[in-house]
């Protein structure tokens, strides 16, 4: 897709265009965010999010890296105001993944550091190669994680494994990481791209229209106090009564075949 800069590469799967793969392309600067690469990024999210067709995306990068967040270089040129929009764009990029219907999946491969590993927690499943690593190293520069690094990874793997890592800079790896439920599966490094495709094309199996209630009720609820959260379930639970999938999901249940869904 050519609307993009070429440190954002975007692909649609040979099987399933209802699949979309975008690549992190800047593996000499192990795939740093420097403006235009981040006003791609935010590109293609906007039109993930309002795309009618793509179903789920996966998020990678290119050669040793999965992502390291802000280009340090072209901060170190930034005033308080250009730092503080810089901030604020990415903020806007985390609340379009966190809202939209689309199912995002991270495929982190090698680093995962700063800004990489935030927009790695405002994806919907994230899974890890088994030479993976992760950190927040910000606290060196002078700086903090300012792309929702300290509001997500509390609500990823608790207040006192984000404190750890904020504050110490400490490094997981796979493993590390997947115990303490930042990632979800550890798969080999040669195999991350297929494993990945593999859950996403599992995921068009079932109704697309379930998945987004639920991602919606996940996300939103979090915010919530109980009570309100199961009121929202409650309603997203009636909107899916109205909807052909319900339908279908229990037609074929009765007739014991696979559904099809749209």
């Amino acid at each position: 897709m050519s609307e993009y800069p070429e440190t954002i590469l975007v692909e649609r799967d040979p099987q399933d265009d209802r699949i979309v793969t975008c690549t992190f392309n800047r593996p000499e600067a192990l795939n740093a965010m420097h403006s235009q690469m981040l006003a791609g990024f935010r590109r293609f999210i906007t039109w993930l999010r309002d795309s009618r067709q793509a179903r789920v995306a996966v998020l990678t990068g290119s050669g040793r890296a999965f992502g390291t967040g802000g280009d340090l270089k072209e901060m170190a040129d930034k005033d308080v105001h250009q730092g503080r929009l810089y901030s604020r764009e990415a903020h806007e990029v985390i609340h379009l993944m966190r809202g939209m219907d689309t199912i995002l999946i991270a495929a982190i491969n090698g680093l995962a550091v700063g800004g990489g590993l935030e927009f790695a927690c405002a994806c919907d499943i994230r899974i890890g190669a088994d030479d993976s690593t992760y950190f927040f190293p910000e606290a060196r520069a002078g700086v903090m994680p300012g792309w929702g690094g300290t509001q997500l990874l509390p609500r990823v793997v608790g207040r006192g494994w984000a404190l750890d890592m904020l504050l110490t800079g400490r490094r997981l790896n796979a493993d590390e990481a997947l115990s303490v439920g930042l990632i979800t599966r550890v798969v080999a490094a040669d195999r991350l791209q297929e494993e990945a495709r593999d859950l996403a094309r599992a995921l068009l199996d079932v109704s697309w229209v379930s998945l987004a209630a639920m991602k919606r009720c996940v996300n939103r609820g979090i915010e919530m106090d109980l009570a309100s959260g199961l009121n929202f379930e409650n309603e997203q639970m009636a909107y899916l009564y109205t909807q052909p999938d319900r339908a279908e999901g229990l037609a074929a249940f009765r007739e014991k075949r696979n559904p099809q869904f749209p």
